[in-house]
């Protein structure tokens, strides 16, 4: 595993904050004095260690008409690999499923679903109740869109 140091992570603080700079504006941020070649080979070991796993465009599903955030809890018939990975396979066939985790206890996944409104969510509900594996359905409407924040990259002592 690759050993951070305060530099690296100084990199990927700026490069959550905006990863559209150039290396020489994430080198200043993160005080690297030289060009941005430092900082390109340092992302590019950030990048093979899979530290950093990709850039992304934030996108306001709102604009696209995806006005509204589903959370719906799957339980399967049996949590086991036969019937977990074809329930996988599924939720990544589905365009407006950006989100899943297993999770523990009585529910099996969390599902999370942008739609643009309750009868598309509808309509998604009933085609994973269809599938064999799913045993029951919870869901869960959000109320405006959630919020994210960035990955914590240092404990801060709490914890």
């Amino acid at each position: 595993m690759l050993k951070l140091n305060k530099t690296d992570m100084a990199i990927l603080r700026a490069l959550q904050k905006d990863a559209r700079q150039s290396n020489e504006e994430v080198g200043r941020g993160a005080g690297v004095k030289r060009d941005g070649s430092v900082v390109s080979r340092r992302v590019a070991e950030l990048v093979k260690a899979r530290i950093i796993t990709g850039m992304h465009a934030a996108i306001d599903p709102a604009k696209l008409g995806l006005v509204t955030t589903v959370y719906t809890l799957v339980t399967l018939k049996a949590h086991t690999p036969d019937l977990t990975d074809p329930f996988e396979r599924e939720l990544e066939a589905m365009p407006n499923v950006i989100e899943w985790s297993r999770i523990s206890g009585s529910w099996d996944y969390l599902v999370k679903f942008l739609v643009k409104d309750t009868p598309q969510h509808d309509r998604l509900h009933a085609q994973l109740l269809r599938l064999p594996m799913v045993s029951r359905l919870r869901g869960m409407h959000g109320k405006g869109q959630p919020f994210v924040k960035p990955v914590p990259l240092e404990n801060d002592g709490q914890g």
